[in-house]
């Protein structure tokens, strides 16, 4: 997914009438099972998790399959025909696995080696393949996969459920959207919303309403990416679009088509267009991934989503707004956006006990009887929400990365020891997942909560307490620590046994792959420190050429060496062998704070010859103008290529290093005054420190 161009807000456009359009992935974790090992879409499959029915795709559901059946009752009830999955579960094996730490560390390794390139452009690539790894085998692979998997279940003890295959198909597929849009409508003609792991809304309000083209508003030839000219493309989709739209509209189902009248309909071009929209991106999800999708096209978010329910499976719908009277006498208050929770409980008891859909409230309550029921805030959304009225934008989510990263496990009831294998996958599974989202986004947790619950019948989690996410280097070393601070946290509660524990990866900051901060990286480990003390092979009592070449430092280390430590650099033809130090050398021992001989940084020739007779703020000031000046002078040199973060630290060669100097410089020429100070009296000691006070003074000035 590429960053997308400055584009108008399409809600915001009050004369407009808004077009919504709601994709829902059809039985997505079902689904994802099917193209994965190549199945037949009329083969009914369950995928199982624990012995229970987590998704059941449409064939299946002919046998009256529902979520949460056992397998037993899958294989009764479908006479053997069904076929069931279980999702991927990661092993206790492979957690404890001596070679699993190196292993992720090498496959971490180089993911974030893959940082340095185009990171966006990258993230796609790895996206694609990674799906392609899972997705896409040769057909005796997945035969083989099949006869493997096949009504093979597994035991809550052997490990824990793992998502990241439903989690990668769902980022290829909101990839894959993402792109047809771009390449079709261009970037600044509609909004991308994901909702969840199956389902994202997308708002095309200023292309519908537009089709042709606003004479008075240019489109930028410049809006291209990656080689992709957006605006030619747009070009060429607005040419076609009008066309081709009621082909759309007749593969389109039209809700409420019989008391609808035509001229209704050719009225709402815009909803028309957003048919189109949708049978396009529809289209190229099936051609590319095989993945079948359901569409629901309206005027706002809640009615949009209620029209994909119209569409499915594998199908698409539109609600005009003449219709929407009838689909809200048609649709279960629970089963509306928002309303499937407390909410909606609250909203039922209003009602009379028959009465149980968005048409009755919009018939039986009034605006006062929300208010009274629910709350000022939600019985106004209430109230507006059954008569089809939805203001809520759609905000795009396409840069917009989690807050969180979990990974948790429920339990009979365990401690320890046992408890400590457990601990151990899950710190190695959020560990693992926190350092792809790393490599892939450049960013990083600074804390991590740990949620544990010890009885049952309580909230989900019973308590969590907060950690500081482990930063070191190595992989085991990190999984190492938030087991011991599991350890400790549950020894310092009491806590014996728990039935529900895990992690959750928070409070993320960036981590920019390229920029000053990492020139403080560890060096590799090839590059050998040099030492204090220099040992430079020589001949006839010369030292060799190429130990003498100065090199150019680079990184910080040129920005350490600015100015300074010209009086160091020696002819790289000749130098003293006991005095000869090679740049490089020179910059490692500033960098690991060797002491520097002083006279290497020369001092104003009055300074030295009159320091006797100097007051501490003279020296001082005549210290600080020299240095202002050497700085002064080496940014009037010819400009060098560099790049943008050493100018910066070149600019932030601070302050505080130059006042350092002069300080030291200070204590040097004014040692003979100090001396003097010994056997004085308090009164001349007195004022020996008002004279200090005041060179205090003058830098706080300066500052």
């Amino acid at each position: 997914m590429s960053t997308p161009s400055k584009k108008r807000s399409p809600t915001k456009c009050a004369d407009q009438q808004r077009v919504v359009l709601l994709l829902d992935m059809d039985c997505f974790y079902a689904q994802c099972e099917t193209v994965r090992l190549g199945l037949d879409r009329e083969i009914p499959l369950a995928l199982i998790q624990w012995n229970s029915a987590l998704a059941v795709s449409y064939p299946a559901r002919k046998f009256v399959i529902v979520r949460g059946d056992s397998f037993e009752k899958i294989r009764e009830k479908s006479n053997g025909a069904c076929v069931c999955i279980h999702l991927p579960v990661t092993s206790l094996n492979d957690s404890t696995s001596p070679t699993r730490g190196q292993e992720l560390n090498a496959n971490m390794q180089s993911q974030n080696d893959a940082e340095n390139g185009a990171a966006m452009g990258h993230l796609e690539e790895d996206i694609k393949a990674s799906y392609d790894a899972e997705f896409n085998q040769p057909a005796h692979v997945r035969d083989d996969m099949y006869k493997r998997e096949k009504n093979k279940m597994r035991s809550r003890n052997e490990g824990k459920a793992c998502l990241d295959r439903y989690r990668l198909a769902s980022a290829r597929i909101f990839s894959l959207i993402d792109e047809t849009l771009a390449n079709n409508l261009g970037r600044r003609n509609y909004t991308l919303e994901r909702a969840s792991i199956d389902e994202l809304f997308i708002d095309v309000t200023s292309f519908c309403n537009n089709p042709e083209h606003d004479q008075h508003e240019k489109i930028d030839d410049n809006d291209n990416e990656n080689g992709v000219d957006f605006a030619s493309a747009e070009k060429q989709f607005r040419s076609t679009c009008q066309n081709n739209a009621m082909q759309s509209l007749q593969e389109t189902n039209i809700c409420d088509e019989n008391n609808l009248h035509p001229n209704d309909i050719n009225a709402e071009k815009a909803l028309v267009l957003g048919c189109h929209i949708a049978r396009i991106v529809r289209g190229a999800v099936f051609d590319e991934l095989r993945f079948t999708l359901s569409a629901g096209i309206s005027t706002s978010k809640l009615v949009a989503k209620l029209g994909a329910t119209y569409g499915k499976p594998n199908g698409q719908a539109v609600i005009f707004p003449g219709a929407v009277t009838k689909v809200m006498d048609e649709t279960q208050i629970k089963k509306a956006r928002m309303l499937g929770g407390k909410l909606g409980k609250k909203v039922l008891s209003l009602l009379p006990e028959n009465e149980t859909t968005m048409g009755s409230v919009a018939r039986l309550l009034s605006l006062d009887d929300l208010i009274k029921g629910v709350g000022e805030e939600a019985g106004r959304w209430v109230f507006d929400a059954c008569r089809g009225i939805c203001t809520e934008e759609v905000k795009s989510t396409l840069r917009v990365l989690p807050k969180s990263i979990t990974a948790f496990k429920s339990f009979s009831s365990v401690g320890y020891p046992e408890l400590e294998k457990w601990t151990e996958l899950l710190a190695s599974d959020i560990v693992k997942r926190v350092e792809l989202d790393t490599a892939r986004n450049n960013r990083a947790p600074k804390s991590c909560t740990l949620g544990f619950t010890t009885d049952y019948g309580g909230p989900w989690i019973g308590k969590s307490v907060r950690l500081t996410f482990p930063s070191d280097r190595e992989f085991d070393t990190r999984v190492k620590r938030l087991c011991d601070n599991t350890r400790k946290v549950l020894t310092e509660n009491g806590v014996s046994n728990v039935i529900r524990l895990g992690f959750s990866a928070i409070d993320f900051v960036a981590r920019p792959s390229k920029g000053i901060e990492s020139f403080f990286a560890p060096a590799p480990a090839d590059v050998k420190k040099s030492p204090t003390k220099t040992s430079m092979g020589t001949k006839n009592g010369t030292c060799a050429k190429q130990k003498c070449q100065t090199k150019k430092p680079n990184g910080i280390e040129a920005f350490f060496s600015s100015g300074k430590n010209t009086a160091r650099q020696q002819d790289p033809n000749h130098c003293n062998n006991q005095k000869c130090v090679a740049a490089d050398e020179f910059t490692q021992l500033s960098m690991t704070g060797t002491k520097i001989n002083e006279s290497a940084i020369a001092a104003p020739a009055d300074l030295v010859n009159n320091s006797d007779t100097l007051t501490d703020e003279e020296i001082a000031r005549r210290l600080h103008n020299e240095l202002n000046n050497n700085s002064t002078a080496d940014m009037m040199q010819p400009a060098k290529e560099i790049d943008r973060d050493q100018t910066v630290a070149m600019k932030l060669q601070s302050k505080y290093d130059r006042e350092n100097d002069v300080l030291t410089r200070v204590e040097k020429y004014s040692a003979g005054n100090k001396r003097k100070m010994v056997g004085k009296t308090e009164t001349q000691k007195g004022a020996a420190m008002h004279k200090k006070s005041k060179l205090d003074s003058y830098f706080l000035l300066k500052k």
